[in-house]
């Protein structure tokens, strides 16, 4: 009936004469918020990064704060970018055809991780942050996520169907010595390597709805950190800190929890405001909290309805 409309919703007249239909997408742009600590920050304290029509899924901030990178597909693809955090031009990072996700800076600033299906599976690779040809890590037949530097840059922290199941894995960053370090049969995603070096901190469905565990790197019995559902999380650069965002909520806001008391704190009150919280956009600086906002964006348009009959 159609063809190159970027139909996203639509609905027949009663009587069947004509079609009305939503045409847009999904955008989402980077804003950021200071870390607040006489109150929670709101739409008032917020300022908006990136101004694109485009879906930003990913986001980091280089170890000297100055840049920040995304991957985007506001080149028509999903590719890695990254801007002056000051404000400035975007510089296009990858141009493969494949999908490029989840940039990570190295803890130096000199390369930056992220995961790609470049070989039909998704896969981890490495870019210099200057620009340059990028260069695969992992070899395994199997899919592997959400890369995340050691401390000292030598080891990958990820999550992988290796085993069949979605587990967390570590690996060195030359792809050698991959060792699992989860086996339940719940899907273990997103991990993040604690500041201190001897800690991973993974998202879980093993009890119910996606939340926060923590786990030696040497191996161990998973703890529950918070209740509240979290798809995602960072750490403060002082370790101090962990930063998730909320799961499953309308809108979502962004916590924070001290692993060594255990106190929660809600950071953000993000309501009030068409769209939601992206899933996997945070990002941490000892001044700021940089995370994606989802919109749909579109126009409603009416077409009349041509059948065999009205021909």
């Amino acid at each position: 009936m159609t063809n190159g409309v970027g139909m996203r919703h639509a609905s027949f007249s009663r009587d069947g004469t004509k079609l009305a239909y939503s045409q847009g997408r999904r955008v989402s742009n980077v804003w950021r918020v200071p870390l607040l600590e006489e109150r929670v920050a709101t739409w008032g304290d917020a300022e908006q990064v990136t101004f694109d029509q485009a879906f930003i899924e990913f986001l980091d901030v280089s170890p000297d704060d100055s840049w920040v990178v995304i991957s985007s597909d506001r080149g028509g693809n999903q590719d890695l970018w990254k801007f002056p955090a000051a404000g400035g031009e975007m510089i296009q990072m990858t141009s493969d055809p494949a999908t490029d996700l989840g940039p990570v800076w190295s803890p130096n600033g000199e390369e930056i991780a992220f995961y790609s299906t470049r070989t039909g599976l998704r896969q981890q690779f490495i870019v210099p942050s200057e620009g340059g040809v990028a260069r695969r890590v992992l070899t395994s037949e199997a899919s592997d996520w959400s890369g995340r530097w050691s401390a000292d840059g030598e080891r990958f922290v990820f999550f992988s169907d290796r085993s069949g199941n979605l587990d967390v894995w570590i690996v060195g960053t030359d792809g050698t010595d991959a060792r699992q370090i989860t086996t339940h049969a719940g899907r273990d995603m997103m991990p993040v390597w604690a500041p201190t070096g001897d800690e991973i901190i993974f998202t879980s469905e093993r009890n119910g709805p996606r939340s926060l565990y923590r786990m030696p790197v040497d191996g161990g019995e998973p703890k529950s950190i918070s209740a509240i559902p979290a798809s995602y999380a960072r750490w403060s650069r002082d370790g101090q800190t962990l930063y998730w965002i909320e799961f499953g909520a309308a809108s979502g806001n962004i916590w924070a929890v001290s692993p060594r008391t255990g106190t929660e704190r809600r950071m953000t009150d993000l309501e009030r405001k068409g769209g939601n919280l992206g899933t996997y956009g945070l990002a941490v600086t000892d001044s700021h909290l940089y995370f994606t906002w989802e919109e749909d964006r579109g126009d409603i348009w009416v077409m009349d309805v041509v059948t065999d009959e009205t021909e």
